[in-house]
């Protein structure tokens, strides 16, 4: 089962668009172009090794990014680790020849040095030293020798470590081996021990393993009567991969045994058709669900923090405008004749506190106990979709919150969507940075809808003049490394504000894009996403529901978002793909700020 928060939701978009063993773009070298260079590895340069290397890197992260061939990615890897083997070679031998050169240098010293050393070696009585070896006994040097061969062949290790540490900081970032990403925990639904035929802690992510378990309660508090109440049916847990997959599934760490897995089931033997099928066919109850319930606003874009008491309080911190008039000067002619001048200074004052308090975000479902018996498939589709109804709903709640708590800034088009974007975010940032003396890398939050991208993939694909091969091939990763580049992290969001979102799609025209898209725009870490409660699913029965022969189904998260920073803006660009690169003459570009 793969979980949606195991790929982005770009990614999902494109499975079928990535590199499919070629170059990103239609006009470069391809591939097999590429790792060709290799042949001749030893004709390369210093600064080659590291050109050919840096476009291999980045061959690759399109490859995966477009979930590329797995024999083309490892091609790339090979090519990549034959790189910098190379290099490094190249490095440990400058080493060596710059080490060999120290040592003949130390021999060709000036003779006054050298007539120096037999006077401090004269001072430390080496006579006694050498008495007391010919008083050792033989068995005694053996024990010296062995204990200096030890002590020679410790310090190999060290001088080669040092080597290798002044050969690796030589080593440009890009050849430097990368470190894995931290891997984000998975988790998995997991039975309460409320469940009566459930062992506790059993997984529960397929969905009708999951209503199975609520049709177990269900069926367990048939005859009850009493008050109203709930029953824990699932909670978040750990997530397993065998459990998920089955063993037959599940690689492990044996090479051995994983390469009989998947020949089990790749091979032409497990492909084979073995006959076919002489039975009545079965009615398909399956409904599939194709929503996604991931929510990367409030995963990605916020910092997340738990709020175990309900909201949390804080006080803004001071920006550099707070602290005005603390810093003067005091000249030499004014401390001569001082009078009545005095040195400037300021009181600190007690700004008003931020106080956030959590909101409960609901989701009930009402159904039959006929349904639920007779038609569980149905039930989990609809469970499953509620799911994805909800995410949508926090996710578009938190945005709007942050936008409506933000300065609104709005912009008008000038040329074209890509050039728009990147023209408002580059002066929103050097102005951010300036006012609040910002370091020039210090990181900035980007969130748009994810159909922006698309929209300025068409704005490129219209450019002119220019190749349209060039343009049409633009990779996602190439879009969002131009973010990148500025110090912006990009979230691309599946939903959007009121307006963001496209509509149903009817008889005739194609809809068209958005006139306007609607960002957010802050320096990183000023939003904090609170959370105070997990994920808690159940039933609910009582005397009403059970009078109609209907129970619920019920989940609620308890979240909210709070401002901790210096400024935020809410974006509300206007936007056309166009293409255009420029206007004519007579359009004033500065008049409204360039």
């Amino acid at each position: 089962m793969k979980h949606s928060s195991d790929i982005s939701a770009r990614t999902r978009r494109y499975l079928a668009l990535g590199v499919r063993g070629g170059s990103d773009d239609a006009g470069g070298p391809t591939i097999d172009e590429q790792l060709a260079r290799l042949d001749a590895i030893d004709d390369l340069t210093d600064d080659d090794l590291v050109s050919v290397h840096d476009e291999l890197s980045t061959t690759f992260d399109a490859h995966v990014a477009g979930r590329g061939d797995l024999a083309t990615a490892e091609k790339l890897v090979l090519g990549i680790e034959t790189l910098r083997s190379a290099y490094l070679e190249r490095l440990a031998a400058e080493e060596e020849h710059d080490a060999k050169l120290a040592e003949l240098a130390a021999r060709v010293a000036p003779v006054a040095e050298k007539v120096e050393e037999p006077e401090v070696e004269a001072e430390v009585e080496e006579p006694a030293v050498e008495a007391e070896v010919e008083e050792s006994t033989a068995e005694e040097a053996e024990v010296v020798e062995e204990a200096e061969a030890i002590a020679e062949e410790a310090a190999v290790p060290k001088k080669v470590a040092a080597s290798a540490a002044r050969t690796n900081a030589r080593r440009p970032e890009s050849m430097k081996p990368r470190v894995p990403a931290k891997k984000t925990p998975q988790f998995a639904l997991r039975a309460s021990a409320n469940v009566p035929d459930a062992q506790a802690g059993m997984d529960l992510s397929d969905a009708v393993d999951l209503f199975a378990a609520f049709e177990s309660v269900l069926r367990s508090s048939g005859g009850y009567r009493g008050p109203r109440t709930n029953v824990p049916v699932a909670r978040i847990g750990a997530f397993r991969p065998e459990e998920v997959f089955g063993d037959e599934r599940t690689l492990g760490r044996d090479a051995i045994a994983n390469d009989a897995k998947i020949q089990a089931v790749t091979s032409l033997s497990a492909l084979r058709a073995s006959g076919g099928i002489c039975a009545p066919q079965q009615v398909n109850y399956a409904l599939p669900i194709w929503g996604s319930d991931a929510r990367p606003f409030t995963q990605g874009a916020l910092a997340n923090f738990g709020a175990s008491r309900g909201g949390v309080r804080t006080l803004p911190p001071p920006t550099i405008l707070d602290v005005d008039g603390a810093v003067d000067i005091w000249t030499h002619e004014t401390d001569e004749t001082p009078g009545y001048n005095t040195k400037t200074c300021i009181t600190m004052d007690c700004p008003s506190e931020t106080e956030t308090l959590i909101d409960a975000y609901t989701r009930c479902l009402t159904i039959g106990n006929f349904r639920a018996r007779f038609f569980p498939e149905q039930v989990a589709a609809w469970v499953q979709m509620v799911g994805v109804a909800f995410a949508r709903y926090v996710e578009r709640a938190h945005m709007t919150a942050v936008g409506a708590a933000s300065t609104q800034i709005e912009a008008a088009t000038m040329l074209s969507t890509t050039r728009d974007i990147f023209a408002i975010l580059d002066r929103d940032a050097a102005q951010m940075r300036n006012r609040h003396r910002l370091a020039p890398n210090y990181p900035f939050r980007v969130v748009f809808p994810d159909w922006l991208l698309d929209n300025m993939r068409v704005d490129l694909s219209r450019e002119q003049p220019g190749s349209s091969d060039e343009r049409l091939a633009v990779a996602e990763a190439t879009l969002e490394s131009w973010f990148r580049q500025r110090n912006f992290n990009v979230t691309w969001t599946m939903d959007g504000e009121s307006g963001q979102d496209f509509g149903a799609q009817g008889d005739g025209a194609l809809l068209a894009w958005p006139s306007h898209v609607i960002g957010l725009f802050y320096p990183e870490g000023t939003w904090l996403h609170l959370d105070a409660g997990g994920l808690d699913l159940g039933i609910t029965r009582d005397s009403t529901l059970n009078s109609t022969n209907d129970f619920n189904m019920f989940a609620e998260t308890f979240e909210a978002v709070h401002f901790h920073g210096y400024e935020s803006h809410r974006l509300d660009i206007d936007i056309c793909a166009a293409g255009n690169t420029q206007k004519a003459d007579t359009h004033d570009v500065c008049s409204n700020g360039s």
